[in-house]
């Protein structure tokens, strides 16, 4: 049966869509009121336009929108493509940023003066307690202004949405009052930037009209319209809404929300972590472009901290797809044999999951992360440590014994979470403490999963029989268990074990990689990795 691409998109959309808002709390009913507004502007009919075009209106205006997504890095990066066309302009450009309250200015002008660290200009501002949003995406405003000379304008301040917009309105009005020759390009929000906004509190308080032109970013209805007419399969559109109004399409709508997602699960509460900043100080220059690069030297980074060497040729027999090439793989997916498994994997496509393609040596990545790689670096080595053959995954997870399945997917979930912390530390995973509160809450869809999974921990309190706590068990289900369980156990392997060096790292190892996967390797290996009594005091740090 031919699969639905855009059907599976829109599945994907939805799912991290609402995963995305569910971690933002409940919005107040001016934020509600923003988002219709916006939603109801990027309805509106547009024509498809190009880059060139953006630039004239951009070059004729003299105060320029453009529209953030705070979370996600794709949002800056086209400030970039923008200020490179204006190198010949006569204004003074100016850029304006939300990021940083009004009251700062002085820190902004002391920073691009050389008069402050980028430590202490951080410090000074407050970045991670005011914005908390990964500051490598931001500094490029830095880099800019200091490498042409630009003036950096602060916008931001407090109160309610409307008004943060007059604020920012009187700030550029009066500062285009003050230099008349500068051109202003204001990067804002994109609940902000539609015309009824901020745009329009600038026109209410100017003595004089300014040409504005206002760039969305990544609007989801232009993204699904442009899908209907096969125009969105292109890899960056320019519309246009009216004369002075455009949208530059340069992502994917999931993928904001993915980021988002991303951004609450770990950069919120590590900020310092920033998975750009590693890649640049490795020696990759980006990160999204050389994707199969950046995996393959992940994979030596783990390697070297595991101090094995293995056939490199061998290692680099790998293709790596991300959702550009969904298609392809669920066309892949379409051919196993095994209908439950392959409706297994094409469910955990609509998901957004990372796996390694059965059959094959290809790894899908959803959307490239520091994470997400690492983790498949550490299903492709767990895969090539145990000699598998491309088979060998769909013949597992059709086999008729719970335990079999159970014990592939917990060791191949806790190697490769392990493998992940080994570059990005910050990870972090619900541990035992977690999982049982989780399975008291009654609110909770998956308090089965999470019972089913302290069944299968405690093994100094109760006798652990895989066979009984599986038995009947779906698929799906013994996959949810298996993470939970997996990912605890990486990331125990690694903090209590691989970085003290302990001497039970062997016979780890060598349970993960070479023994039978059955019920009594998995028991030695709780025995190993949980301490009696001790491992339930385990929680999440919080920080």
């Amino acid at each position: 049966m031919k699969t639905d691409i855009t059907k599976i998109r829109k599945n994907i959309y939805s799912y991290m869509k609402k995963k995305a808002l569910s971690l933002e709390g409940t919005p107040s009913k001016e934020f509600l009121s923003y988002q219709r507004i916006q939603k109801r502007h990027s309805n509106r009919d547009f024509l498809v336009s190009n880059f060139q075009s953006l630039i004239k209106s951009i070059k004729k205006s003299k105060l320029i929108y453009l529209g953030d997504f705070h979370s996600l890095d794709q949002s800056s990066r086209n400030l970039h493509r923008i200020i490179r066309a204006l190198t010949d302009s006569k204004d003074q450009l100016v850029l304006g940023v939300e990021f940083v309250h009004i009251k700062h200015q002085h820190h902004i002008d002391r920073f691009l003066a050389g008069h402050l660290t980028e430590i202490e200009f951080l410090e000074n501002v407050n970045y991670y307690e005011s914005w908390r949003f990964p500051w490598n995406q931001y500094r490029v405003f830095f880099d800019l202004a200091k490498e042409r000379g630009y003036k950096i304008l602060a916008l931001n301040s407090k109160g309610s949405l409307s008004e943060r917009d007059t604020r920012a309105s009187e700030i550029i009005v009066n500062y285009l009052s003050a230099f008349p020759y500068s051109k202003l390009l204001v990067m804002f929000g994109e609940y902000h930037i539609v015309p009824t906004k901020l745009p329009k509190e600038v026109s209410k308080k100017a003595r004089k009209e300014y040409r504005q032109t206002i760039i969305h970013q990544n609007l989801d209805e232009v993204y699904w319209k442009l899908e209907q007419t096969n125009m969105g399969r292109k890899k960056t559109q320019v519309i246009q809404f009216e004369d002075n109004e455009y949208s530059i399409q340069s992502s994917a709508p999931w993928v904001k929300y993915e980021s988002m997602i991303y951004w609450y699960e770990n950069l919120l509460e590590d900020p310092e972590f920033d998975i750009h900043d590693y890649v640049m100080s490795s020696g990759l220059k980006s990160f999204n472009e050389n994707a199969s690069d950046t995996y393959l030297f992940l994979i030596e980074k783990m390697l070297s901290g595991l101090n094995l060497k293995l056939d490199r040729s061998a290692l680099e027999d790998f293709n790596l797809y991300d959702h550009h090439k969904m298609s392809f793989i669920l066309k892949r997916l379409e051919k196993i044999t095994k209908p439950t498994v392959g409706k297994f994997y094409k469910d955990l496509v609509i998901k957004g999951k990372s796996f390694k393609v059965p059959n094959s040596n290809d790894f899908y990545c959803s959307n490239y992360s520091m994470n997400r790689l690492s983790y498949l670096g550490g299903i492709h080595l767990w895969h090539y440590l145990r000699k598998f053959g491309n088979n060998e995954t769909v013949k597992i997870l059709s086999f008729p014994s719970q335990e079999k399945r159970f014990s592939f997917l917990v060791y191949q979930f806790c190697f490769a979470y392990f493998c992940s912390k080994m570059i990005n530390p910050y990870r972090k995973c619900d541990l035992y403490a977690d999982l049982f509160e989780k399975s008291k809450a009654k609110t909770s869809k998956d308090s089965d999963v999470f019972k089913s999974c302290l069944e299968l921990i405690e093994h100094d309190t109760r006798k652990i029989k895989l066979s009984l706590t599986l038995k009947g068990q779906s698929l799906t289900s013994i996959y949810k268990i298996s993470k939970r369980i997996g990912y605890m156990l990486g990331d125990i392997l690694f903090d209590q074990h691989f970085e003290k060096e302990s001497k039970s790292l062997e016979k780890i190892f060598n349970i993960l990689h070479k023994e039978e996967m059955n019920e009594e390797n998995y028991l030695k290996l709780l025995k190993l990795l949980l301490p009696k009594r001790k491992y339930k005091s385990f929680r999440k740090r919080f920080f």
